[in-house]
């Protein structure tokens, strides 16, 4: 009798036993997959670990306060395309109303009438990408030239 009751339920086992052992695997799988795709996430690749960290700008010659627009040629680093845009400070008194891409130099349409003498940081931006220098504005002459 014994030997017909395990008769009946040994193929129940073994499909326990089989069903355990495919989510066993399953789960292995699942937690193998999740391992190597948090180890592929978690490498950044070096341009996204500092946007624009290595992207410099670099003005061609000082700004001169004087009415009218101006144009300031900048080089950059880094290959600079689509809608590209100049921040100053306000401090700065310099006012960007154009931005024009050719190659690796931009060339920005300014109105420098109310710039202040010194150093003032500017900054590309184009995207994600973000290029970082500096803009000289020289001093005003106090001589008279006759």
């Amino acid at each position: 009798m014994q030997h017909c009751i395990r008769m009946a339920y040994e193929p129940l086992f073994v499909g326990v036993l089989m069903l355990n052992t495919t989510k066993m695997l399953g789960l292995l799988a699942t937690a193998g997959l999740v391992v190597a795709g948090t180890s592929l996430q978690a490498a950044p690749r070096a341009a996204d670990s500092l946007p624009g960290g290595d992207c410099t700008v670099t003005a061609e010659s000082p700004l001169t306060p004087r009415p009218g627009d101006q144009e300031l040629k900048v080089t950059v680093s880094e290959p600079i395309a689509g809608e590209v845009s100049a921040v100053l400070p306000d401090s700065a008194g310099v006012r960007v109303s154009e931005v024009k891409v050719d190659g690796g130099t931009v060339t920005l349409r300014v109105d420098a009438s109310a710039a202040r003498e010194g150093e003032h940081p500017l900054t590309l931006r184009a995207g994600t990408l973000e290029c970082k220098g500096e803009v000289k504005v020289a001093p005003t002459s106090d001589t008279i030239t006759r």
